[in-house]
């Protein structure tokens, strides 16, 4: 008997659940009848309450110093300044407008992705000098499970602090050495600028669009405020959408890093010329001779395009623009031709 009327009650229990949740989803179709009637209407709620997704545009623009963002046409332009922070302990949005305010604009151009940020700021410290904040930033320069940067960066111009999180290869270059910072007081507080050039990321680049995955939080002197979630939580990053480039604008940026491609795989041919075949080692000069200076060659052949390259046009630039990644990555390709060299000759392979 006592086992029939726990069967009863766990009968009644699960009935009393199913209605609940026939309730709620009726309640819930009621309260937004669009996305019922349209799924995708939906999935873009969804996504749009889940992640905030800022646009960014070409330009033309210098925009390598905090006052030449104050004086151009983006500065306080609400279609490219973005308020949407929120308070770093409880989540709750700050209203824009206020005298700490923080805010952030983007744009990209032939070189790289040129932010900047405006942190207002009203306080002094003892002897009138303005307080400084620091930016903590993220960034992830693509979609999904990859590595993240990170980079603290003094409002004040003070030393900027990098941290990697994984280890350095050919996938997962450090920003610390191609960054480029300036920051400075500007009205009403501090300015930073943050240059991302293109030869960094060469293999994220915008050529067609799409998104990166981004966070910032402005430690102020007396909140932080943050742009998606706290710190290392990669899976509330927002996105940066870059807008598609013109066939224009993709050869510029192109043809921007194929220049800085060419001229680092001159200089490291020269490197490893000098380490490899430049002594009186043997076994080095094998290696050379045998698998180091084949890859010089052939990009050597390669690079004899590059005398032309203001002239060529879309398709010839996209053929071109294959060699990128060989002429960039020639140290780690001369690193796995040792290792494979070294296994060959402890193991008679």
């Amino acid at each position: 008997m006592l086992n029939k009327n726990r069967r009863l009650a766990v009968l009644l229990l699960s009935l009393a659940i199913t209605a609940c949740g026939l309730t709620q989803a009726q309640a819930a179709d009621s309260a937004n009848p669009a996305d019922t009637a349209n799924p995708a209407s939906a999935a873009s709620s969804i996504n749009a309450e889940n992640k905030k997704v800022y646009e960014i545009k070409w330009a033309e623009e210098d925009l390598s110093t905090p006052m030449s963002w104050v004086e151009s046409p983006y500065f306080n332009n609400p279609l490219y300044k973005e308020t949407r922070f929120e308070n770093y302990n409880d989540n709750a949005p700050i209203p824009p407008g206020g005298p700490r305010e923080t805010s952030f604009y983007m744009v990209y151009r032939a070189d790289g992705l040129y932010m900047f940020l405006q942190s207002n700021e009203p306080e002094t410290d003892p002897n009138g000098n303005l307080k400084e904040s620091w930016l903590e930033m993220f960034v992830v320069t693509g979609e999904g499970d990859l590595p993240y940067h990170q980079m603290i960066v003094p409002t004040s111009g003070n030393a900027v602090e990098y941290y990697e999180w994984q280890t350095e290869y050919r996938d997962n270059r450090p920003l610390k050495g191609s960054v480029k910072i300036n920051s400075g007081q500007i009205p009403g507080g501090w300015g930073t600028v943050v240059i991302i050039p293109w030869e960094n990321v060469y293999d994220a680049l915008p050529l067609n669009g799409g998104n990166w995955q981004f966070n910032v939080i402005r430690w102020s002197p007396s909140d932080g405020q943050t742009w998606g979630g706290q710190v290392h939580q990669p899976g509330r990053f927002n996105l940066l959408h870059f807008q598609a480039p013109t066939a224009e604008q993709r050869m510029a940026i192109q043809k921007y890093v194929l220049t800085y491609a060419w001229s680092k795989f001159q200089t490291t041919s020269d490197e490893l010329t000098a380490a490899w075949f430049n002594n009186d080692n043997k076994e080095d000069k094998d290696f050379f001779n045998g698998l180091v200076r084949p890859m010089l060659v052939e990009g050597k052949v390669k690079g004899n395009q590059m005398h032309k390259l203001d002239r060529m046009n879309p398709a010839e630039t996209d053929e071109l623009f294959q060699t990128v990644p060989e002429w960039m990555e020639l140290r780690y390709n001369v690193d796995d031709q040792r290792q494979q060299f070294l296994k060959n000759a402890l193991f008679g392979m």
